[in-house]
């Protein structure tokens, strides 16, 4: 008889991505820097899978749970928990099949996480090291569980760059290091980077380009970009792109043009930031538009 399972974990429907009913996996390579793989499924079937890590793994279970063993030990992973793995060791994943398991995971390259970890320290530092494989965070595997479920949209290479280095920071920040030490601002580089965008507002720059103009790491750059100017850069040029899609919409501009004129990854992705920055589609801002007239 199967049991019931136990009460270990928040309540997840609000917070996941959507999945393909008919998949039980789906994986996507993010054009950002430092490349990053995403990938979800579900389980619904008594299994057990051993893997070795050659990259640094973040996850969440998003709904359901599962025994993870690792460096010799069963954890119950849940929602509400963070996942840390790293590189040379190896887990066993247990499923029981009496409910539906699905997960999110972020994979980094042990590369890609240094050159993160250095930004934060402001100087070469060891590899980092996550002491705990699950860590009870439930503000921490919300912000995962957003953040992930943005990322398997379509979005431009600077706000995939922005929120996914955000978060990996959050997580070096909260469970390797301490806060990160205060820099110099540096007004004339973040002014350069927001004259580009102001200017060039179809183009598509990767976070890492933007910071080079601004002579910062893209992490310090993200942090002062935004206390100078109240918006991270991602959101800053999204913010720029709709203001000036509603100028195309009153004069009369289809929205599937604008979403490729203006550098968005499709009209979809633009309907969505239109939506999120004017609280309505296009097509019910123009005729709001039409009918004041």
């Amino acid at each position: 008889m199967r049991t019931s399972r136990p009460d270990i974990g928040p309540k997840t429907h609000r917070t996941q991505p959507s999945v393909d009913a008919a998949s039980k996996f789906g994986l996507k390579r993010l054009d950002c820097d430092p490349p990053v793989d995403i990938c979800w499924g579900t389980n619904d079937q008594k299994s057990a899978l051993r893997h070795l890590h050659e990259d640094y793994r973040f996850g969440i279970s998003a709904s359901g749970y599962w025994i993870s063993r690792y460096r010799g030990v069963d954890h119950v992973m849940a929602p509400g928990r963070l996942q840390f793995a790293e590189p040379g060791e190896t887990s066993l994943c247990a499923f029981d099949g009496q409910a539906e398991a699905s997960y999110r995971v972020i994979v980094v390259s042990p590369a890609s996480l240094a050159t993160i970890d250095e930004e934060i320290e402001g100087r070469r530092s060891h590899p980092p090291h996550f002491r705990d494989h699950l860590v009870p965070d439930a503000p921490g595997w919300r912000s995962f569980a957003h953040v992930h479920a943005e990322l398997t949209k379509p979005m431009s290479r600077l706000e995939s760059s922005s929120i996914l280095r955000g978060l990996i920071a959050d997580l070096l920040i909260r469970n390797v290091k301490q806060s990160p030490r205060p820099v110099k601002r540096h007004d004339r580089g973040l002014q350069l980077a927001r004259c580009f965008l102001n200017d060039q507002i179809a183009a598509n720059p990767s976070l890492a380009e933007l910071a080079a103009l601004a002579g910062l790491s893209p992490f310090h750059f993200c942090r002062l970009f935004r206390q100078a100017f109240g918006l991270p850069p991602h959101a800053y040029q999204n913010h720029l792109r709709i203001e000036r899609a509603k100028q195309l919409l009153r004069s009369g501009y289809p929205a599937a043009a604008i979403a490729n004129d203006l550098g968005f990854s499709d009209q979809s992705h633009f309907i969505r930031h239109f939506r999120r920055q004017v609280g309505m589609t296009p097509q019910n801002y123009v005729q709001g538009w039409l009918d004041s007239g």
